[in-house]
């Protein structure tokens, strides 16, 4: 009994299988070219056709307008998502006869036409991340920006042997942000300014460098001649109003007679890369000269230049910051070996990159504490020590105001950058999340909502 119940099941589960396997074959068979399937779809060709050029042609009404084949797509866009979103438009421009006490917790918008400061030079990474969200380029005035403007304003009278500074804080208190309120500051107030956003990129090893037997040194000609075209591009109608006081000569380009205009010099070298780190040189020592224009130095990432570099030299090794081109035309400026007879230098220090870190002379010059245990028998770099020299550091507080972070809020709610609802409790949630820490407070708080 047991084997023909078992053979009795085994057959139903083979006739099972082969209804399966007819029901599949069909399906298997889809889309083949079957003579029959042919046949009829050649026959049925005509009839679409000819339906289809009816329809075009009686566009004015019938089965062809019902349908909607002919709408015009213009007409697809007035739908709100379509439309331009408001922006901040009542956004004050950025200019330095409006700062005063009462604008500190304001947002300004920054000049953004192609001869700005921000467009000619870029920002760095981290402030770029968060403009792109937004319709126009911005920032808080903050008590402390208010205080570094006050000290520029005092550097415009005196040499900058005797105003060297770096922006210091905790990360993500801000320190771009001011560095970049400062540039805007002296290139809407008469100054000539030269400012490097990303100084990691000078020595990260992404550009061209040679050699020089002169100067002994190792020329960035490319990076020299994007600083000119840039200095060049923001400062063309002071440039072009200061003469060079002797003949300068090169050996391809000629020679630029005394009188010509600084301007002419500085096309020098953006048309020939090769003679560029020259030209660029000459160019400030002649801005030094001057007593014309306050001149403006200012470069992020400060302590970037201090580092050894990503580049190696003909035996394989790390060669040293000071040891390129760029980073020591740089560092004697901010060591005072020279200077402008009117100006500033003024550096930001940044944290974000670890591989570029605070070397231990710079942080002892602006009195900082260490972020490892230092022995006492640690060796210094006197080139460093003689580098870090003289510089004074203006502390950035290391969270906002509740105003400052509602006017941030506010705005980016008002470029409608912001997916979430906007309410009093996200802000003050965020804001005590991030503790006011300014990168926080856009990372964590108002980007994170991109997320969600």
């Amino acid at each position: 009994m047991n084997v023909l119940s078992v053979a009795n099941s085994s057959a139903r589960r083979r006739l099972a299988a082969s209804h399966a396997i007819a029901l599949l074959a069909p399906a298997r068979q889809f889309g083949t070219s079957s003579p029959a399937l042919a046949k009829a779809a050649a026959k049925k060709a005509p009839a679409s056709q000819g339906k289809k050029s009816a329809r075009f042609k009686n566009s004015g009404s019938g089965e062809g307008k019902k349908r909607g084949a002919l709408t015009p797509l213009s007409g697809k866009f007035d739908h709100p998502l379509f439309k331009d979103r408001p922006g901040p438009s009542n956004l004050p421009a950025f200019h330095p006869e409006t700062f005063t006490p009462d604008s500190v917790g304001k947002a300004v918008g920054f000049p953004a036409d192609k001869s700005s400061a921000i467009n000619a030079f870029g920002v760095p990474k981290g402030i770029a991340k968060e403009l792109v969200h937004l319709e126009r380029p911005f920032s808080i005035i903050r008590g402390v920006s208010l205080e570094t403007f006050d000290t520029l304003d005092k550097a415009a009278t005196q040499s900058s042997a005797n105003s060297r500074f770096v922006l210091t804080g905790k990360s993500g208190s801000g320190k771009s942000h001011v560095l970049l309120q400062a540039v805007n500051y002296c290139a809407t107030n008469n100054w000539i300014v030269l400012y490097v956003p990303r100084a990691i990129e000078w020595m990260n090893s992404s550009s061209a460098y040679v050699y020089d037997t002169d100067t002994k040194t190792f020329l960035q000609p490319n990076i020299a001649s994007d600083v000119l075209r840039q200095l060049a591009t923001v400062n063309a109608s002071s440039l072009q109003s200061l003469v060079i006081d002797s003949d300068v000569s090169f050996d391809k380009a000629g020679t630029i007679t005394a009188g010509s205009n600084i301007d002419q010099l500085a096309h020098l070298g953006i048309k020939d890369a090769s003679i560029a780190p020259k030209v660029l040189r000459i160019l400030l020592e002649e801005l030094g000269k001057q007593t014309k224009y306050p001149v403006l130095l200012a470069i992020d990432d400060v302590q970037a230049l201090y580092c050894t570099s990503k580049y190696r030299d003909p035996q394989f090794n790390y060669i040293k910051g000071f040891n390129l081109s760029m980073p020591r035309l740089m560092l004697e400026y901010a060591g005072g070996m020279k200077s402008f007879a009117r100006g500033a230098v003024l550096g930001a220090l940044s944290t974000a990159d670890t591989t570029f870190r605070i070397p231990l002379p710079l942080t002892e010059a602006l009195q900082l504490t260490p972020d490892r245990p230092v022995s006492a028998y640690e060796k210094r770099s006197a080139d460093l020590a003689l580098y870090s020299k003289g510089l004074r550091p203006i502390p950035i507080p290391e969270r906002l105001e509740v105003n400052e972070a509602a006017s941030l809020f506010e705005v980016w709610n008002e470029n409608k950058a912001l997916h979430t609802v906007s309410t009093d409790q996200f802000f003050l949630s965020t804001y005590s999340q991030t503790s006011g820490n300014p990168r926080q407070f856009v990372l964590r708080g108002l980007l994170s909502t991109l997320a969600s």
